[in-house]
Protein backbone atom coordinates (compact mmCIF):
# COMPACT_ATOMS: atom_id res chain seq x y z
CA UNK A 1 0.00 0.00 0.00
CA UNK A 2 2.95 2.18 0.62
CA UNK A 3 3.97 1.80 -2.98
CA UNK A 4 0.48 2.63 -4.23
CA UNK A 5 0.32 5.59 -1.85
CA UNK A 6 3.67 6.82 -3.16
CA UNK A 7 2.49 6.47 -6.75
CA UNK A 8 -0.73 8.30 -5.95
CA UNK A 9 1.22 11.02 -4.18
CA UNK A 10 3.58 11.32 -7.15
CA UNK A 11 0.59 11.46 -9.53
CA UNK A 12 -1.09 14.08 -7.35
CA UNK A 13 2.08 16.17 -7.29
CA UNK A 14 2.38 15.83 -11.06
CA UNK A 15 -1.23 16.99 -11.52
CA UNK A 16 -0.73 19.91 -9.12
CA UNK A 17 2.45 20.95 -10.90
CA UNK A 18 0.76 20.67 -14.31
CA UNK A 19 -2.28 22.61 -13.02
CA UNK A 20 -0.07 25.33 -11.57
CA UNK A 21 1.90 25.54 -14.81
CA UNK A 22 -1.24 25.75 -16.90
CA UNK A 23 -2.68 28.37 -14.53
CA UNK A 24 0.51 30.41 -14.77
CA UNK A 25 0.39 30.23 -18.55
CA UNK A 26 -3.38 30.63 -19.09
CA UNK A 27 -4.21 33.29 -16.43
CA UNK A 28 -2.19 36.08 -18.10
CA UNK A 29 -3.68 35.15 -21.48
CA UNK A 30 -7.21 35.35 -20.01
CA UNK A 31 -6.41 38.68 -18.33
CA UNK A 32 -5.07 40.12 -21.57
CA UNK A 33 -8.08 38.74 -23.45
CA UNK A 34 -10.46 40.37 -20.97
CA UNK A 35 -8.59 43.68 -21.41
CA UNK A 36 -8.91 43.35 -25.18
CA UNK A 37 -12.65 42.67 -24.85
CA UNK A 38 -13.06 45.85 -22.78
CA UNK A 39 -11.03 47.84 -25.31
CA UNK A 40 -13.15 46.48 -28.16
CA UNK A 41 -16.36 47.41 -26.33
CA UNK A 42 -15.04 50.92 -25.66
CA UNK A 43 -13.96 51.36 -29.28
CA UNK A 44 -17.36 50.15 -30.53
CA UNK A 45 -19.07 52.70 -28.27
CA UNK A 46 -16.83 55.46 -29.60
CA UNK A 47 -17.39 54.34 -33.19
CA UNK A 48 -21.18 54.46 -32.69
CA UNK A 49 -20.92 57.94 -31.17
CA UNK A 50 -18.70 59.19 -34.01
CA UNK A 51 -21.02 57.63 -36.57
CA UNK A 52 -24.03 59.44 -35.05
CA UNK A 53 -22.03 62.68 -35.12
CA UNK A 54 -21.04 62.09 -38.74
CA UNK A 55 -24.69 61.41 -39.66
CA UNK A 56 -25.63 64.86 -38.30
CA UNK A 57 -23.05 66.71 -40.43
CA UNK A 58 -25.20 67.14 -43.59
CA UNK A 59 -28.15 68.44 -41.57
CA UNK A 60 -25.90 70.84 -39.63
CA UNK A 61 -24.28 72.06 -42.86
CA UNK A 62 -27.72 72.75 -44.34
CA UNK A 63 -28.73 74.67 -41.22
CA UNK A 64 -25.47 76.66 -41.32
CA UNK A 65 -26.09 77.56 -44.96
CA UNK A 66 -29.62 78.66 -44.11
CA UNK A 67 -28.37 80.84 -41.25
CA UNK A 68 -25.69 82.36 -43.46
CA UNK A 69 -28.31 83.21 -46.09
CA UNK A 70 -30.50 84.80 -43.43
CA UNK A 71 -27.55 86.76 -42.07
CA UNK A 72 -27.19 88.45 -45.41
CA UNK A 73 -30.82 89.63 -45.41
CA UNK A 74 -30.47 91.56 -42.16
CA UNK A 75 -34.12 91.05 -41.28
CA UNK A 76 -33.12 89.88 -37.80
CA UNK A 77 -31.47 93.22 -37.02
CA UNK A 78 -32.81 96.68 -36.38
CA UNK A 79 -32.39 98.90 -39.41
CA UNK A 80 -31.04 102.42 -39.31
CA UNK A 81 -28.08 104.47 -40.41
CA UNK A 82 -27.44 105.61 -36.83
CA UNK A 83 -28.22 104.58 -33.27
CA UNK A 84 -30.90 107.26 -33.07
CA UNK A 85 -32.68 106.03 -36.20
CA UNK A 86 -32.45 102.39 -35.11
CA UNK A 87 -33.73 103.40 -31.65
CA UNK A 88 -36.69 105.17 -33.23
CA UNK A 89 -37.35 102.06 -35.33
CA UNK A 90 -37.31 99.95 -32.16
CA UNK A 91 -39.78 102.28 -30.45
CA UNK A 92 -42.04 102.25 -33.52
CA UNK A 93 -41.91 98.45 -33.65
CA UNK A 94 -42.93 98.24 -29.98
CA UNK A 95 -45.80 100.65 -30.67
CA UNK A 96 -47.01 98.49 -33.59
CA UNK A 97 -46.78 95.31 -31.52
CA UNK A 98 -48.77 96.72 -28.59
CA UNK A 99 -51.44 98.31 -30.77
CA UNK A 100 -51.81 95.21 -32.98
CA UNK A 101 -52.24 93.12 -29.84
CA UNK A 102 -55.07 95.41 -28.72
CA UNK A 103 -53.25 97.22 -25.93
CA UNK A 104 -53.08 100.92 -25.14
CA UNK A 105 -49.53 102.25 -25.38
CA UNK A 106 -48.70 104.81 -22.72
CA UNK A 107 -45.06 105.52 -23.57
CA UNK A 108 -41.87 104.24 -25.15
CA UNK A 109 -38.39 105.39 -24.26
CA UNK A 110 -34.96 104.49 -25.63
CA UNK A 111 -32.85 103.57 -22.62
CA UNK A 112 -29.36 102.55 -23.68
CA UNK A 113 -27.16 101.73 -26.61
CA UNK A 114 -23.98 99.77 -26.11
CA UNK A 115 -21.35 98.16 -28.32
CA UNK A 116 -21.31 94.37 -28.33
CA UNK A 117 -18.58 93.28 -30.74
CA UNK A 118 -19.59 94.04 -34.32
CA UNK A 119 -23.13 94.70 -33.12
CA UNK A 120 -24.77 97.52 -31.22
CA UNK A 121 -27.35 96.66 -28.57
CA UNK A 122 -30.31 99.04 -28.19
CA UNK A 123 -32.70 98.81 -25.24
CA UNK A 124 -36.10 100.49 -25.03
CA UNK A 125 -38.85 100.59 -22.43
CA UNK A 126 -42.53 100.35 -23.35
CA UNK A 127 -45.38 101.02 -20.93
CA UNK A 128 -48.85 99.90 -21.90
CA UNK A 129 -52.09 98.58 -20.49
CA UNK A 130 -54.24 95.72 -21.62
CA UNK A 131 -55.68 92.36 -20.73
CA UNK A 132 -53.78 89.14 -20.14
CA UNK A 133 -54.48 88.22 -23.77
CA UNK A 134 -52.96 91.51 -24.94
CA UNK A 135 -49.84 90.81 -22.90
CA UNK A 136 -49.60 87.27 -24.28
CA UNK A 137 -49.94 88.47 -27.89
CA UNK A 138 -47.42 91.27 -27.38
CA UNK A 139 -44.85 88.96 -25.78
CA UNK A 140 -45.32 86.41 -28.55
CA UNK A 141 -44.78 89.03 -31.27
CA UNK A 142 -41.73 90.45 -29.51
CA UNK A 143 -40.06 87.08 -29.01
CA UNK A 144 -40.96 85.44 -32.34
CA UNK A 145 -41.20 88.35 -34.76
CA UNK A 146 -38.67 90.12 -36.92
CA UNK A 147 -36.42 91.91 -36.15
CA UNK A 148 -35.23 89.71 -33.31
CA UNK A 149 -36.06 91.33 -29.98
CA UNK A 150 -35.41 90.12 -26.44
CA UNK A 151 -37.48 90.92 -23.37
CA UNK A 152 -34.94 91.78 -20.67
CA UNK A 153 -37.27 92.91 -17.89
CA UNK A 154 -40.99 92.76 -17.36
CA UNK A 155 -43.06 94.51 -14.73
CA UNK A 156 -46.73 93.52 -14.57
CA UNK A 157 -49.31 94.96 -12.19
CA UNK A 158 -53.04 94.73 -12.06
CA UNK A 159 -54.76 98.05 -12.72
CA UNK A 160 -56.74 99.57 -9.92
CA UNK A 161 -60.35 100.11 -10.84
CA UNK A 162 -61.50 103.67 -10.65
CA UNK A 163 -64.95 104.56 -9.49
CA UNK A 164 -65.25 107.60 -11.71
CA UNK A 165 -68.28 108.45 -13.78
CA UNK A 166 -68.29 106.96 -17.24
CA UNK A 167 -66.30 109.04 -19.72
CA UNK A 168 -65.17 108.22 -23.18
CA UNK A 169 -61.45 108.07 -23.90
CA UNK A 170 -59.74 110.32 -26.43
CA UNK A 171 -60.31 107.71 -29.14
CA UNK A 172 -64.06 107.75 -28.46
CA UNK A 173 -64.06 104.35 -26.77
CA UNK A 174 -65.23 103.69 -23.24
CA UNK A 175 -62.32 103.16 -20.85
CA UNK A 176 -61.38 99.53 -20.53
CA UNK A 177 -61.68 98.22 -17.03
CA UNK A 178 -62.03 94.84 -15.51
CA UNK A 179 -60.40 92.45 -13.12
CA UNK A 180 -57.92 91.27 -15.76
CA UNK A 181 -56.71 94.74 -16.80
CA UNK A 182 -52.92 94.98 -16.48
CA UNK A 183 -50.32 97.75 -16.47
CA UNK A 184 -47.19 96.41 -18.15
CA UNK A 185 -43.64 97.74 -18.37
CA UNK A 186 -41.28 95.88 -20.71
CA UNK A 187 -37.62 96.51 -21.39
CA UNK A 188 -36.82 95.14 -24.82
CA UNK A 189 -33.44 94.87 -26.54
CA UNK A 190 -32.56 94.57 -30.21
CA UNK A 191 -29.35 94.63 -32.22
CA UNK A 192 -28.11 96.54 -35.22
CA UNK A 193 -24.89 96.14 -37.18
CA UNK A 194 -22.28 98.74 -36.17
CA UNK A 195 -20.31 100.86 -38.57
CA UNK A 196 -23.25 102.46 -40.35
CA UNK A 197 -22.86 105.83 -38.57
Amino acid sequence: MNRIGGKLLALLLLLLTAGAGITLLVAPVLTVSRGYDESIADLRFRLDRYQRSADRVPRLKARLAQLQRQQGTGEELLQGESSAIAGAALQERLKEIVQDAGGRLESTQLLTTSADGAMERLTARARFSGSVEVLQKALYRIEYGRPLLLVEKAGIRRSKQRRLPFRRSREGRPPEQGPDRLRVTLEVAGYRRRGKE
